[in-house]
C-alpha cells in the first residue's frame, strides 16, 4: 500500500508518478535534465557534466549535433553544406558555380571551358579542336576557318596570315619585296628597276638637267613611284630656277616643294607625281 499512498500524494501535489510536476520539475525544482528554472544545474553551473546547458547547447552555442542557433556547424556550414556566404566547402554556390564563375567541370555560365570549347567540343565560332565546323566542313557559313581566314587565306581585316592585304602590302605599307605602296621605292630608296629615288644634277647644264629630269619622271610614273627627290644644288641659282620652273605645271607632277636636308639646305626639291588610275584611292 505504500506505493498507493505515494501515488495519491503525487496526484494531490499534481506530480507524476516519477516525481515531476506539470512543468517538469521535481520537488527540488530541477527538471529531468537536472536544471532548475534559472538554467542552473545541480552541480551549480550553467552546464552539466557533458558541457551542455539546459537548452542542450555547449559553451560555444552548439547543440549535440554540432549546429548553432543559426543552423551552422563549427566550420560555418549548414545541414545542406553551404556557408553563410552561400557557398559549399569547395567554394561553389547553390547555382553550382565557383568564385571564378565556373562549375565543377570548368564551364562558365555561357557553357564554355577555359580552352574556349562547349560541352559538345565546339568553340564559340562553331569549330572543334580539329578545325571542323558544326556543318562538317573546315569553313563556317561565312566561308571562314577557325582562325578567321577565308578560302583565299585572308582574314576579317582583309589581310593574310603574314599581314599582307589583297594588294600585297603589309602593315608597314611595303610589299613582300620591301617596296612602298605609295612611293614604289625600297627602304634604301631604289625602285624596282634599280633607279634611285634621288637624281643628282650637279655638273649638269640646264638643257641636260631638263632631259635627265624628264626621263626620271617618266620612269618613276611608269613604276608607280609616288615621288622623287631632285638635287639641283644652290650654285648661282640658274639651275635651281630652271629645274623648279620645269617641274611646275609638268603633266606628270602633282606638286613639289623644297625638300630640306640637313646638309643640303635649299639645294633640292621633293616632287610628287600624279597617280595612275589604278592608284586612285
Amino acid at each position: 500500500m505504500p506505493g498507493f499512498f505515494k501515488g495519491m500524494l503525487n496526484l494531490l501535489s499534481m506530480r507524476s508518478w516519477d516525481g515531476y510536476d506539470r512543468h517538469g520539475y521535481d520537488r527540488d525544482g530541477y527538471n529531468r535534465r537536472s536544471f532548475d528554472r534559472n538554467g542552473i544545474h545541480r552541480n551549480g553551473t550553467h552546464y552539466n557534466r557533458d558541457g551542455y546547458d539546459w537548452k542542450g547547447r555547449d559553451r560555444g552555442g552548439y547543440n549535440r549535433n554540432g549546429y548553432d542557433r543559426n543552423g551552422y556547424d563549427r566550420n560555418g556550414y549548414n545541414r545542406n553544406g553551404y556557408g553563410q556566404d552561400g557557398r559549399d566547402r569547395d567554394g561553389y554556390g547553390r547555382d553550382g558555380y565557383g568564385r571564378d564563375g565556373r562549375d565543377r567541370d570548368g564551364y562558365n555560365r555561357d557553357g564554355y571551358n577555359r580552352a574556349g570549347y562547349d560541352r559538345a567540343g565546339y568553340s564559340r565560332r562553331g569549330f572543334d579542336r580539329n578545325g571542323i565546323h558544326r556543318n562538317g566542313t573546315h569553313y563556317d557559313g561565312r566561308g571562314h576557318d577557325r582562325d578567321g581566314y577565308d578560302r583565299d587565306g585572308y582574314g576579317w581585316g582583309g589581310r593574310d596570315r603574314d599581314g599582307y592585304d589583297r594588294a600585297g602590302y603589309g602593315w608597314s605599307g611595303r610589299d613582300r619585296d620591301g617596296y612602298g605602296r605609295y612611293d614604289g621605292y625600297d627602304r634604301v630608296g631604289y625602285d624596282r628597276d634599280g633607279n634611285s629615288k634621288e637624281i643628282d644634277l650637279h655638273g649638269y647644264g640646264v638643257w641636260e638637267a631638263k632631259q635627265a629630269v624628264e626621263r626620271r619622271l617618266e620612269i618613276a610614273h611608269r613604276n608607280k613611284c609616288g615621288s622623287i627627290v631632285i638635287i639641283h644644288g644652290k650654285g648661282t641659282g640658274a639651275l635651281r630656277e630652271a629645274v623648279r620652273e620645269y617641274v611646275t605645271g609638268h603633266p606628270l607632277v602633282s606638286d613639289w616643294h623644297p625638300h630640306i636636308h640637313p646638309n643640303r639646305a635649299d639645294g633640292e626639291i621633293l616632287v610628287a607625281l600624279k597617280k595612275q588610275p589604278d592608284q586612285q584611292q
